[in-house]
Parts: C-alpha cells; sequence; structure tokens
C-alpha cells in the first residue's frame, strides 16, 4: 500500500500516543518511520524529500524569467545592449559612440525574442537594415553573413545602368577581380569601362 511517495513494508511499534507506526519506503530511497494516522491524513507524503523538491522548484521559477539564456538569440540580444551601451566594449565606438541605440522595447529580452522570433539557422546574424539606424523591429532582420557584408557603412558603392551595387556584388556579377575594377575607378575610369571585359 503506497501513500505520496511512501511505500507501507510493516508494522513496527506504537508510539507514545498509542498510535501505530509504520516502517516505509519512500520513493528517494529512504526508510522512514511514520505515524498511521499521518498516513491516512496524507500529512506525511515522503521523508521529507517532497517538501525539498517543491521548494527547489518555486525557486527555479523564481529565479528563471525566460529559460532562454544559453540559447544563441539570447547571446546576440546581450551582444547588442553591450555595444550600445557600455563604453567598455571594444566595439562600443563604433555603435553606441557613434548614436546607434537599442530601442527600450528590446531592453526586455522577452520582447525582442517576440518580435524578433529565433534565428533561422545558426548561419543567420541579426542585421540592420539602415546601418546608421536603431537595433529596433522596424529596422532588424535575421541575414546570412553575405548580404550582412553588403550593408557595411564602409562599403563602397556603385551605380551602373541604374542599378546601385557594393563593388564586391559587382565583383560577383561580372567576374572580374576586386582590385581591377577598384583600382580603374580610382585611376578615373568610366564605370561602364570599369566594369567590362575587353
Amino acid at each position: 500500500m503506497s501513500f505520496g511517495r511512501l511505500k507501507v513494508l510493516n508494522k513496527e511499534s506504537k508510539n507514545k500516543f498509542n498510535r501505530w507506526v509504520w516502517l516505509c519506503l519512500c520513493s528517494c530511497g529512504s526508510n522512514i518511520t511514520v505515524d498511521g494516522q499521518g498516513l491516512r491524513a496524507g500529512s506525511t507524503k515522503s521523508c521529507g524529500c517532497f517538501n525539498s523538491d517543491q521548494k527547489r522548484s518555486i525557486c527555479i521559477k523564481r529565479n528563471t524569467k525566460h529559460g532562454a539564456s544559453k540559447t544563441k538569440l539570447y547571446r546576440v540580444w546581450t551582444s547588442l545592449r553591450e555595444r550600445c551601451n557600455s563604453p567598455n566594449v571594444v566595439s562600443y565606438p563604433r555603435y553606441g559612440g557613434r548614436g546607434i541605440y537599442v530601442h527600450p522595447d528590446w531592453e526586455s529580452f522577452e520582447r525582442f525574442r517576440d518580435d524578433m522570433g529565433y534565428p533561422p539557422s545558426k548561419k543567420h546574424t541579426i542585421d540592420r537594415i539602415d546601418c546608421n539606424g536603431p537595433y529596433s523591429e522596424e529596422n532588424c532582420r535575421w541575414v546570412l553573413q553575405r548580404v550582412q557584408q553588403n550593408n557595411r557603412r564602409n562599403n563602397r558603392l556603385i551605380t551602373h545602368n541604374g542599378e546601385t551595387r557594393t563593388l564586391q556584388q559587382w565583383v560577383r556579377l561580372t567576374g572580374l577581380p576586386r582590385k581591377t575594377i577598384s583600382s580603374r575607378i580610382d585611376r578615373g575610369w568610366p564605370i561602364d569601362k570599369a566594369l567590362d571585359f575587353f
């Protein structure tokens, strides 16, 4: 017969109140003697491990806000806040130091998670659409590294036939070496010639 986590093994003896005391095996493996009345009333459910487990569970719930602190998403959120808010961080001059800020809504990890969702893959990174704009729902997206590289503010932009692309994008389109295109433009060549095979 079992009561809570306790399985009754046998009757031991009577206690000072003239009640039978029973030897029980707790599900955690410990033996305990329990007053029969306490067993039947449900006031004793374990050797004491049940209360410890409950306290531990309450403590974990109290100290766990979102359960995502070991995820990539949480690391991304922590990192973007550091580079915008902490002058001691190496990348601060390129972010917070030049006015890039985190939208107040994103001071909450839960709000950031709800707005952005988890990255589609391990290769995706967070990218600001306007590289001079803030970290906010409207200005951020998950992209692969190649897309993010094209959005850097130090990229060389070249317009040809009404299309503006980065130098690296023109390299991929034309098949010309990067140095060739760059040196031609630096020497004053017209763009159509700079991007052309002869």
